[in-house]
């Protein structure tokens, strides 16, 4: 019998030739070493024509040379480029990896838990013909379209003669590469944080350039390969492509004009960064590097990155020995090292900076000193829910007390200002409430009564940005500055810090401290002599302007310090509030104040009437609750009220409940008729039943009273009509409302807790042919049975209530307490169902991600065929089991990829 290997070599070369894909090829290849011997060279051809990554990178991934000869010798271009959706999971086991479409990138459910089983596809590439989203741009994040060539692969495994191979054959020794490493070209982001000039979504969009293989070993810690790669005519810029400009006037001031057109990192930076010492001193040495300041917007000198990372007792001496200069500055911030280690809260590291002789007086852009960037707001800071949480800051044996005061004693000035709004430290200070910095600049001789642009003090500023529990120290911080010598007046103005506190807006999501504390910096000012009644140049008196922002509890405060009104302004706040959909209380304040307690002379009783009808017309019926509350109202004026403001509603979206409640408690009925039907009906029908109805059914109003739009009553009518918890609030008054009824409403009551619906199986195992089954609101049913439903009873349909329970009972989850005590009722045993766990009957099995995941994707045949020849298929993954000629005559087997490639060399 012929077999295989005994067919002539034309036959055999011809059949592979037809072979278009290279699985094919690997297949044949892998019957026996004649078949191996005709179809390799074939292979070989095929993988040079590839534009794939395929073996070249593979065999520098592996760090196999004799596959890495083969592909050069067979004509794969040593620059050819891999391409991915993610960065290379080997880098660093500290993170996790998970797809970067920006669809998934938010969902955690797609992240890896362990960095072992990352997906790390050898080599991990993505294949783009399979993602159609590639060439627009399927991320947004900084790794989008991650390359790479082999010699950035060598750099990273310090491959010395992998890369003078790859340099012989023409790879670019200062090619780009994007995604084999994390490094970013700018400090990380928390260095820049709480800087004014900076904003992270522009740092985040600093990924247009590219790294260089000398930055790829540098980042590896491949000293030597990075020394080679430097020797063979690498350039010392390990990052370019990003045309940057800055703005003009960030530094002005200088002396020097700064070449700010494009991003300039060197191996120093990261040689520094790495506390690679030995190659910072082979960069100076061989000259590839004239001098330790090399710098780069938003990265610095090297010497910003050896404080960053805290190389104090190895690189940072070995910069300042070699010339580094401690004073430079950022050219985007204008930062110094000093300063970017103080407001980033490394106050250790500041401390060593001022010992070394840095300057503590040298500013920022916009002449921020370094106390202006540490001080301020931000005590406490908001989550993604909008929950408050404590920052998390460096843990430093120096405090921000310390500092200050160290700073000062070497020459900072105290009193200096920052260009935009001429504050001192101190104010920045007072306006975030910083208590120990206030008083370590106190100590240091700061001005109190220096004035800014606005023509304020530190009194005048204090508390405004004070956030979270901050707000709790504003009554100390102006114990402190009163103490200290502030005085009341601040301009030639007369605005004075009591009309300032009582012109800021209490909004809603303050804390209850913040009032507090402001009324009683309110009574202090008063006390220390400031006048309750000066307008200054505020357009109101302090109460009146407290009022108007809504500042309740500090305008009492002025009240009962001797703070008036002026004549016309209670009639002119309640007149505006009344026209005001957003009143925030001002007219509830304004009409229960105690006027003969504090000798002030109210509004009329005509003139709140004027106001009750001005209400009434605008629809805001909380307004006009508030002033029936404490005036005496026509009669007539009050008649039908209830149903007016039930049936038509508002325009403005205001609550009637809050009016319904005033008139019932002032005596109108809630069974009061108005065209035939109660005020519950109105009620019913209202968009804000869900307030209103309650406050009818306490009032005594009449569930069961007939009339014709609810024959058999408003408990009946919410049934029917389908409002559940209308019902369930008249159960909350009437818990035995169905006792005693006619069977007929019995019946009523269960076809309303009854929904009939088409299979009720999970939309993804949904069968479209399954019969109408019952589905039961339980949590209505247990109540309506509390109150009475019987259970013996039949449906219009001549079906038994008890039979459709049965019915009704889930089967692929199981039922909670409520559920079961209805089942209790009709006596119905149950079992909790058995259904099958979340891996069986799933259209996604774990065990199948190679068949349906990205790999399976890759390995199909049946794909498209036009791509011919470039499919990356299973040989280029491989298996690191050794081959045994011995099964050549098994046939079938599958070899690793050394072995495709390099076996019978």
């Amino acid at each position: 019998m012929l077999t295989l290997d005994r067919l002539p070599n034309e036959v055999l070369h011809g059949i592979a030739s037809f072979l278009h894909k290279k699985y094919d090829l690997a297949a044949l290849s892998r019957t026996n070493r004649h078949c191996y011997n005709i179809t390799s060279p074939i292979l070989w051809k095929h993988e040079a024509k590839s534009d794939r990554p395929g073996a070249l990178h593979w065999a520098v991934e592996h760090g196999d040379i004799n596959v890495f000869n083969k592909a050069l010798e067979a004509g794969v271009q040593p620059s050819r480029m891999a391409y991915a959706h993610k960065p290379k999971s080997r880098i660093d086991p500290r993170y996790k990896w998970w797809n970067y479409h920006s669809s998934y990138y938010d969902d955690p459910e797609w992240r890896l838990d362990n960095d072992d089983a990352s997906v790390d596809l050898d080599s991990s590439y993505v294949l783009h013909d399979h993602c159609n989203c590639f060439e627009g741009g399927c991320d947004d994040g900084i790794f989008n379209d991650c390359s790479w060539e082999p010699i950035h692969v060598a750099a990273s495994k310090g491959r010395i003669d992998m890369i003078e191979i790859l340099l012989e054959k023409g790879a670019s020794v200062d090619a780009f590469s994007w995604g084999l490493c994390l490094c970013r070209p700018h400090l990380p982001i928390d260095a820049f944080s709480d800087s004014r000039a900076v904003e992270e979504e522009e740092l985040e969009d600093l990924h247009g350039g590219g790294w260089t293989p000398l930055h790829i070993a540098i980042c590896h810690g491949q000293v030597e390969a990075a020394k080679y790669l430097l020797k063979r005519g690498a350039s010392s810029i390990i990052y370019q492509g990003i045309d940057f400009e800055l703005d003009a006037t960030a530094w002005r001031d200088d002396e020097v004009t700064r070449d700010s057109s494009r991003f300039r990192l060197t191996a120093m930076h990261h040689a520094a960064k790495h506390n690679q010492l030995e190659l910072l001193q082979f960069l100076l040495d061989e000259g590839h590097q004239d001098t330790v300041n090399a710098e780069g917007p938003f990265m610095g000198t090297p010497l910003f990155q050896a404080i960053w990372y805290g190389h104090w007792d190895t690189v940072v001496p070995w910069l300042l020995k070699n010339g580094a200069d401690i004073d430079t500055r950022l050219i985007e911030t204008r930062l110094t090292p000093l300063m970017m280690a103080c407001f980033s809260r490394r106050f250790d590291d500041a401390s060593r900076l001022i010992d070394l002789g840095a300057s503590v007086t040298t500013l920022s852009v916009h002449q921020f000193s370094i106390l202006h960037l540490i001080l301020g707001p931000g005590q406490l800071r908001f989550d993604e829910y909008g929950e408050t949480q404590e920052p998390e800051k460096p843990t430093s044996s120096v405090s921000e007390a310390e500092i200050i005061e160290k700073f000062i004693a070497h020459g900072f000035p105290v009193n200096a200002r920052e260009a935009l709004l001429g504050m001192t430290p101190l104010m920045v200070a007072s306006a975030s409430c910083n208590l120990p910095a206030m008083k370590a600049l106190i100590a240091g001789g700061a001005d109190i009564n220096a004035l800014d642009h606005d023509g304020l003090t530190a009194l005048a500023r204090i508390g405004e940005a004070a956030e979270g529990t901050a707000i709790s120290g504003l009554y100390d911080a102006g114990s402190m500055l009163l103490e200290a010598g502030a005085v009341l007046k601040d301009s030639m103005e007369d605005l004075t810090p009591l009309n300032v506190i009582c012109s800021r807006r209490c909004e809603t999501y303050a804390s209850r401290d913040w009032e507090e504390q402001h009324a009683k910096l309110a009574k202090l000012l008063i006390e220390r002599g400031a006048d309750p009644n000066e307008k200054g140049i505020s357009i109101s008196r302090p109460f009146t302007e407290a009022v108007i922002h809504s500042n309740y509890t500090l305008a009492r405060a002025i009240l009962e310090s001797g703070g008036r009104p002026e004549p016309n302004d209670i009639e002119d706040l309640l007149s505006k509030s009344a026209k005001d959909m957003y009143d925030d209380g001002k007219t509830e304040f304004i009409v229960n104040l105690d006027f003969a307690k504090h000798e002030m002379t109210g509004p009329s009783d005509a003139f709140l009437v004027r106001l009750i009808q001005t209400a009434l017309n605008e629809q805001l019926w909380t307004r006009a609750a508030d002033l029936i509350k404490v005036v005496q109202t026509p009669k007539e004026m009050r008649k039908g009220l209830v149903h007016r403001c039930l049936l038509n509603g508002s325009l403005t979206g205001d609550d009637p409940s809050t009016l319904v409640q005033t008139l019932l408690d002032l005596g109108e009925s809630p069974n009061e008729l108005w065209d035939d039907e109660p005020p519950i009906y109105y009620s019913l029908k209202s968009g804000y039943c869900w307030r209103s109805t309650p406050v009818l059914v306490n009032a005594g109003a009449d569930i069961d009273m007939p009339t014709k739009a609810m024959p058999d009553g408003a408990f009946m009518y919410s049934i029917n009509q389908g409002y559940q918890s209308q019902s369930l609030q008249m159960l909350a008054k009437h818990p035995n409302v169905l006792c005693d009824r006619p069977e007929r409403l019995h019946r009523e009551c269960w076809a309303s807790v009854i929904r009939w619906d088409h299979g009720m199986q999970p939309p993804r195992r949904r069968n479209t042919d399954a019969p109408d089954v019952p589905y039961l609101y339980w949590n209505i049913a247990h109540h309506l049975m509390g109150a009475g439903l019987r259970t013996d009873v039949t449906l219009d349909d001549g079906r038994e209530v008890k039979s459709i329970v049965e019915q009704a009972v889930p089967t692929d989850y199981t039922l909670g307490l409520v559920e079961q005590k209805v089942l209790e009722k009709f006596d119905i045993p149950y079992e909790e169902p058995v259904y099958p766990s979340d891996h069986e009957d799933s259209s996604y099995d774990e065990e199948d991600e190679d068949e349906y995941g990205v790999l399976g994707e890759m390995l199909s045949n049946d794909g498209d065929e036009s791509d011919g020849l470039d499919d990356y298929d299973s040989q280029l993954d491989g298996d690191d089991d050794d081959y045994d000629e011995d099964d050549d005559e098994d046939g079938g087997m599958p070899i690793p990829m050394p072995l495709l490639f390099g076996f019978y060399m």
